[in-house]
């Protein structure tokens, strides 16, 4: 009879290298991407049975949670943005397709990636002045007036329009 070492054979997540045990339930969801009601769901399990200290919500116990507002409240002078756009597929079979416009603001660390706008359809956009026109019209009045954030007026600056080749080739 051939004996098994189970000690080797578990793939179980170890929490030893964890600070506590908000740090190792926060490891073991990211490791195995785990979805955000799945987390929830774990979280209020654990919370109505022990006696643990732990959030309510995954975004806070996976410290995703973005308060931009403050963030943004800190700029003093100016805020600067980088926008990105792409075409993609949305069916590996079918025509449709989005073309989102995606931007970040550098001095805000944490930020995540927003999205502008998007143009959906079964061809890339006609013309890339239908696909910009909005955002270019935004962009110029902002660049001209700044933003008001709290009580002050800061100035808007756009760094750099990010894309692809061929969606390079579409915007030029």
């Amino acid at each position: 009879m051939e004996t098994v070492d189970t000690n080797k054979s578990k793939k179980y997540h170890n929490c030893e290298n964890h600070e506590d045990v908000k740090d190792c339930l926060r490891h073991f969801a990211i490791t195995r991407n785990l979805p955000r009601d799945t987390v929830n769901e774990m979280l209020e399990i654990l919370r109505s049975n022990t006696n643990m200290d732990l959030p309510k919500d995954c975004r806070t116990l996976l410290k995703t949670y973005a308060n931009i507002g403050k963030e943004m409240q800190s700029i003093q002078e100016q805020f600067t943005i980088q926008f990105s756009v792409d075409g993609l597929p949305l069916h590996k079979s079918g025509r449709m397709q989005v073309w989102p416009i995606l931007m970040k603001v550098e001095e805000v660390k944490n930020a995540p990636i927003m999205m502008v706008a998007a143009f959906c359809g079964t061809e890339k956009p006609r013309s890339v002045e239908e696909y910009l026109r909005q955002l270019v019209e935004e962009a110029n009045k902002l660049y001209l007036n700044g933003v008001c954030i709290g009580d002050k007026t800061i100035k808007f600056e756009i760094r750099a329009f990010i894309a692809d080749s061929p969606a390079r080739a579409f915007i030029k």
